[in-house]
C-alpha cells in the first residue's frame, strides 16, 4: 500500500464515522416524546374586602390620637431639656452636675420609650377590617 492509499482510506474512514456520528449526535439531542404537562391551575381570586366607613373613621381617629402623643411627648421632652440645661448653667457644684446628668440620661431613655410605644400603637392600627368589635360611635353631637 502506498501513502495516496493509506490518505484515501483515511479519507473514507474519516467521511463514514461523520455519516454515522451525525445521526446518532441527532438522536442523542432530541429529547424522547413526552407526555404534555397539565395546564397549570388558575390562581384563586383574591378578595379585597374595604372596610366600612365606621372602621376607616375608627382607625383614623386611633392613628390621630396616636400622632398628637407623639407630638405631645415631644414638646414635653424639648421643655424638659431646656429647664435641665438652664439649671445646670447655674450649678457649680460636680456632683450636683453628675447627678443632673445621670437624671437627664434617665428623662431621655423613658422619653424614648414613650416614642417607641407609640410608634409602635401606631404601626399596630389594623389595616384590614376589624371584625367582632363595635366601632365607636361616628354620630354628631348635639343633633
Amino acid at each position: 500500500m502506498t501513502n495516496s492509499s493509506h490518505t484515501t482510506i483515511r479519507r473514507y474512514l474519516v467521511a463514514l464515522s461523520l455519516v454515522l456520528a451525525i445521526p446518532l449526535a441527532v438522536a442523542q439531542t432530541t429529547t424522547p416524546a413526552t407526555q404534555p404537562k397539565p395546564a397549570a391551575q388558575q390562581p384563586r381570586p383574591v378578595v379585597i374586602v374595604q372596610p366600612s366607613a365606621n372602621q376607616r373613621w375608627q382607625q383614623a381617629a386611633n392613628q390621630q390620637r396616636v400622632q398628637n402623643q407623639i407630638q405631645q411627648n415631644a414638646v414635653q421632652q424639648q421643655i424638659r431639656q431646656a429647664n435641665s440645661a438652664q439649671l445646670r448653667q447655674n450649678t457649680t457644684d460636680p456632683n450636683l452636675q453628675k447627678q443632673m446628668d445621670q437624671s437627664n440620661q434617665s428623662q431621655q431613655q423613658l422619653y424614648r420609650a414613650q416614642q417607641q410605644d407609640a410608634v409602635q400603637r401606631y404601626n399596630a392600627t389594623p389595616q384590614q377590617p376589624m371584625e367582632n368589635r363595635a366601632p365607636v360611635s361616628a354620630g354628631s353631637a348635639g343633633h
